[in-house]
């Protein structure tokens, strides 16, 4: 099968990105998830992004492979760095609802602990609904799941923004 992203004749470039679809994304790109387990300690969890730096939200899931959560690579940051040197955090200005998200991520030790929902999208789902997905969850990349939430790749904002650019200028 393939994907042509660069070429609909009958719609503009934004009509065209639009109706894309996650899966001719995922075969023009194939981004590898960053998968780790809910259980898994927070301080193991580093390495793995740094293998991966393209990823920026991870996929959690449970011992039998289903997504039960995601994890942002900024979640996971502040909470190493908020034990690092956490008068760079106390510092700041923060409203009290970052106070008590920062203070809630510091008592983490699994990925489980400092876990959003599970927010994701399939395969065949437009990059309009992606779009609208990550923005209204404010992240930046999702896992793609299959129909029983088996984590089978990742869509990252950058990459609708790639698919956009081609198609803008094909």
């Amino acid at each position: 099968m393939s994907t042509d992203i660069n070429h609909k004749e009958e719609s503009s470039s934004d009509e065209t990105t639009r109706a894309n679809t996650v899966r001719q994304v995922a075969e023009l790109f194939g981004t590898e998830p960053i998968i780790v387990l809910a259980e898994e300690g927070i301080l193991a969890i580093p390495e793995k992004v740094a293998d991966r730096p393209a990823c920026r939200t991870l996929a959690v899931v449970d011992q039998a492979g289903t997504l039960v959560g995601v994890l942002p690579v900024t979640m996971l940051m502040d909470d190493i760095f908020l034990q690092v040197m956490p008068e760079e955090f106390l510092r700041d200005d923060l409203d009290p609802e970052e106070m008590v998200n920062l203070a809630r991520g510091s008592e983490a030790d699994t990925a489980r602990d400092l876990m959003q929902p599970p927010t994701y999208v399939k395969m065949d789902q437009s990059l309009r609904s992606a779009f609208v997905t990550m923005h209204r969850h404010r992240l930046t990349g999702l896992p793609i799941v299959d129909d029983s939430l088996k984590v089978v790749g990742y869509l990252d904002m950058f990459q609708l923004l790639l698919v956009w650019l081609r198609t803008k200028d094909g």
